[in-house]
């Protein structure tokens, strides 16, 4: 991250610079637990779902490496957009949840405790209720209720 990351800080609201921090993280090593929180306010950008989308694929990207308190925290913004944000940043968060949850070994107490598959089935749910569907949204549904299968024992 470096000296890159200290330059887009300060603007890393607009939509192509958190872009560029998904690039970033990618590419390099986890950003520090100060810049964590920087990531986490980016999910709170209410008015930009596009800045929003790109937080989680960055929370998502940098997640592995971080403490079971940051994991917490960040899966606490998950269960939130679950339940707040618009359906693209829904399904996002949806796809996260089954990339990182689905591996058993990914910080299960975290799952466990924080209700997540509840949350995970109520948005699954409430999303299926519309019927105006995107081919591609249709196909990340059917992977989440595959997803609450295999985590239900099915």
């Amino acid at each position: 991250f470096g000296t890159t990351w200290q330059v887009l800080r300060s603007h890393a609201i607009q939509p192509g610079v958190s872009s560029v921090f998904v690039v970033l993280a990618q590419r390099g090593p986890s950003p520090p637990p100060a810049d964590m929180e920087l990531i986490q306010g980016l999910l709170q950008t209410k008015d930009n779902e596009e800045v929003q989308r790109d937080a989680v694929s960055l929370l998502a990207t940098v997640l592995g490496s971080q403490s079971v308190e940051v994991v917490t925290q960040a899966t606490q913004e998950f269960l939130r957009l679950l339940q707040e944000a618009a359906p693209l940043v829904q399904m996002d968060v949806l796809n996260t949840v089954m990339d990182l949850y689905g591996q058993d070994d990914f910080y299960p107490q975290v799952f466990e405790s924080l209700d997540v598959l509840t949350h995970f089935q109520q948005c699954v749910v409430s999303i299926s209720k519309n019927s105006n569907l995107e081919p591609e949204v249709e196909e990340s549904l059917c992977n989440a209720n595959a997803f609450v299968d295999y985590k239900l024992g099915r």
